[in-house]
This record gives C-alpha cells, structure tokens and sequence, in this order.
C-alpha cells in the first residue's frame, strides 16, 4: 500500500513535471514573419537579371526592387538618365529636363498607388538584342506595358507599346544596373514617356 501511494506520487509529480515545461497549446502563438517583399528579387551578377528584376518589380508593384534596377551613385555608377521619347518630350516641356532616380520612385509610387493589386498590370519585353560594348552592354527590346490604373478616365494611357533601350553597367560591387533608358515610339499608341511625364513630375 505504501509502495502505491510512493508510485501515485511520483506520477502525479511527473505530470505535473511536463504540464509547466511543455508549452501550452491553448495559448496565441506569437505572429510569424512577413516573408520578404524582396523575394523575387535576384542578384543582378549579369545584364538579363536587371531586366528581369525589373519585370518583376512591375509585376509585383514593388517600388524598392524597381528603383534597386537603376543606377546608384553611392555604388560608383553615374546618375541615372532617362529619355524621354521626343514627341513626349515636346508635348510636356522641361518635364525630363533633369530627370533622374528620384523622379523613377515618385513616378512609380504614385502608379502603384493607382493601381489596385488585384487588376491587370503587366509588361513584356520581345525581340531583345544585347550588345555589349567595353564597360557598358545596350539592351534593345520591344516593350508592351498594360497598367490598369483607377485614372483611365482623366485620358491617362492603359497600354502602352514601343521601344526600351537600356545601357547598363556592372558598379564597384559587381551588381548590374541600369544607368540610362531611352524611349523610343514604334506604334501608333502611348509609350512609357507618358506614363511618367503624368506621375513623376
């Protein structure tokens, strides 16, 4: 009888043992992380990576990855330049004059501000040649950029067509980036240039 009651004892002390050790499963767990906004996000070591992030940037509406596919100064690149496709340029005066990085952030947050995550938004790049040339390599390719923003209304463009040439180049790091964008129209529709002459100014 004594050795039964030792026995109850000492399972009783055992559970109550695992009871306070183990955690409670009735308690609310502490959130998870986020998973990274820069998940698709790959190491530009090679020119075609600058065009993918940047795709997909646009793809995802991802401001940060976006402005990362351009030149960075702090990084030993020079500024970065874009132009403008000339009608744009005559129709919106003195708005590209001095262009740069910046202009890209606020163009593109204000875009992805207008553009609702579930609508169409999409951009392709066709007929790509890559010319490397030095310290620089030149991308041409055929664009087509659809963005489904809340102004259609106010006349701004939703598809837009035409011709990107991007001369990149590799900085202090061995990173990839973009450090000039020229425009060039191809079709009888927008181009990219009046997207940004509406939003980035």
């Amino acid at each position: 009888m004594f050795i039964n009651r030792i026995q109850n004892l000492f399972l009783y002390s055992l559970s109550l043992l695992f009871y306070f050790a183990c955690t409670n499963p009735f308690t609310t767990r502490e959130p998870e992380e986020p998973t990274s906004a820069h998940q698709s996000w790959v190491q530009p070591r090679d020119e075609k990576s600058v065009i993918e992030n940047l795709r997909n940037a646009i793809l995802e509406l991802n401001v940060e990855n976006y402005v990362r596919s351009l030149s960075d100064t702090s990084k030993g690149l020079p500024a970065f330049r874009f132009i403008p496709a000339p009608d744009v340029a005559a129709e919106s005066p003195g708005v590209f004059s001095s262009w740069n990085a910046e202009n890209e952030r606020s163009y593109f947050t204000t875009l992805s501000v207008l553009t609702p995550a579930d609508s169409l938004h999409f951009v392709s790049f066709n007929d790509t040649q890559i010319n490397p040339s030095g310290i620089t390599t030149l991308i041409i390719s055929k664009y087509k950029l659809e963005m489904h923003h809340s102004q259609q209304s106010q006349g701004i463009p939703v598809l837009m067509e035409g011709e990107a040439r991007f001369t990149l180049m590799a900085d202090t790091f061995g990173d990839w980036a973009i450090v000039e964008w020229q425009d060039i129209s191809t079709e009888n529709a927008p181009t990219w240039s009046a997207l940004k002459a509406n939003y980035g100014q």
